[in-house]
């Protein structure tokens, strides 16, 4: 008779207790953020800095930089989407109108956003995970339907006091921390924690830099990749600084605050296919111990059967399950501007009295994977419509164009009406249609702004 025992996984475990000094600074400092997908973006011809353009050439990278003023090649719409950047000493943009999470209650608003108030969250140097102010001339704009993500100021005309382009990864992993459970998550796994671990830790979900994973996983996994293969996977990243730099850092960070885990070889990151695996975790030196270090965190080797995952509760998630607490229902004020207890996304939570929308209790689970139409939309508030239809479209979109999923489900957001947005989940060739339309749009827009 064949017997299937699992061996068990040694692993090491953070102390439940001495990891909520981490969580609840990264809560505090950042429970506030706004992320927003750019719609427009304005610069001026005269605050052009230079134009950085980095490819790779026989395996090695190549920098070539164009000042101000001095003559540059034409570059084709895909140079302009991966190898070209483009600085300028000012600029300024506006977001789209659609809130991309629950936290964000500035409905049918676009936002404004300057060059001068780029700053960027601190994950490495003192790891408090406040926002500090970038080195180095000029800022790079963000393009159209890239992701932004800040602090904001609000008011008549709401405008981000402090803002940076934001890596869908670090989007993921601010979710991941701050919720339990969370659509995004459980559309793919539903309430499956080890699948969703899988989930997080597998491909670039979380890992940054896809190019350095790339070359990293061929070195360390002692495989031979050609010049044409690294030039096809080079992109020149105008994201936060810590996702260009290294691979892992998002992922750590999850893996800590999420799952009460230290990063060890046993826990690397890697694809689920066939492609080059890493061995080793990229992370700064010396910033595991020196979390461990600021945080008194307290570690212990243990061991557990493989696939036995559970995400202890988030700090805020905490909270806002308990809104009876002084402390829970101050998070939720300070974080809607009222008592009401509404979980992120539409994703309605138990508390002692439910709150009520159009004598219906928000208790009722709203089910992602029901089809959706006018009729079942019309028992949730009108501003949260287009995030109901969105969920839907990033799951058909993504099949088609994984890479950027999220900047053309942003776009169809902010450009068609709700009963639009709705024949674009029955009609899949008009939904064809539009993604390659969108394709488009993206290209030439990328290449028009800057020149």
């Amino acid at each position: 008779m064949e017997q299937s025992a699992k061996s068990a996984v040694m692993f090491q475990s953070i102390d439940e207790l001495s990891l909520e000094g981490m969580r609840t600074t990264f809560t505090r400092n950042t429970a506030n953020l706004i992320f927003r997908r750019v719609h427009r973006v304005m610069v001026k011809p005269e605050d052009l800095l230079e134009t950085i353009v980095e490819k790779i050439v026989d395996g090695k990278s190549v920098v070539t930089r164009h000042k101000a003023g001095e003559p540059k090649p034409e570059f084709t719409a895909q140079e302009w989407l991966q190898n070209v950047e483009v600085r300028y000493s000012k600029f300024f943009f506006f977001t789209s109108a659609t809130p991309l999470r629950g936290n964000d209650k500035i409905y049918n608003m676009a936002l404004y956003g300057a060059s001068n108030n780029y700053r960027e969250l601190d994950f490495t140097d003192g790891c408090n995970f406040l926002f500090s102010p970038v080195s180095g001339s000029g800022v790079v704009p963000p393009r159209v339907g890239d992701l932004v993500c800040g602090l904001v100021m609000r008011g008549q005309n709401p405008s981000y006091k402090s803002w940076f382009t934001c890596s869908e990864q670090f989007f993921r992993t601010w979710t991941s921390i701050m919720y339990e459970e969370h659509e995004s998550l459980s559309r793919k796994c539903g309430d499956d924690e080890a699948q969703i671990r899988r989930y997080l830790m597998s491909g670039n979900r979380l890992c940054t830099n896809g190019f350095r994973k790339w070359t990293l996983g061929c070195q360390q996994s002692v495989v031979e990749s050609d010049s044409e293969e690294l030039s096809k996977r080079f992109y020149r990243l105008h994201t936060e600084n810590v996702s260009r730099e290294w691979v892992h850092v998002y992922a750590a960070l999850v893996l800590m605050m999420r799952y009460r885990e230290l990063p060890d070889s046993r826990n690397v990151p890697n694809n689920l296919d066939s492609s080059p695996k890493m061995t080793r975790w990229d992370l700064p030196e010396g910033w595991v111990d020196k979390l461990v270090s600021k945080y008194n965190l307290l570690v212990k080797t243990q061991e557990r059967m493989p696939e036995e995952h559970k995400a202890p509760p988030s700090t805020l998630i905490s909270l806002i399950l308990d809104p009876s607490s002084k402390t829970g229902m101050g998070l939720i004020k300070e974080l809607t501007g009222t008592n009401t207890v509404f979980a992120r996304d539409l994703e309605p939570i138990e508390v002692k009295e439910a709150p009520q929308f159009a004598g219906r209790s928000l208790v009722q689970k709203f089910r992602f994977d029901d089809p959706l139409t006018l009729e079942s939309l019309s028992v949730y508030p009108e501003p949260t419509h287009k995030y109901l239809i969105g969920t839907q479209l990033y799951s058909l979109i993504e099949t088609a164009q994984p890479v950027l999923v999220s900047k053309i489900t942003g776009m169809f957001l902010e450009a068609y009406p709700v009963d639009e947005l709705l024949s674009l989940l029955r009609d899949r060739p008009k939904l064809a249609s539009k993604i390659e339309e969108a394709l488009g749009v993206l290209k030439t827009h990328t290449k028009d702004s800057y020149q």
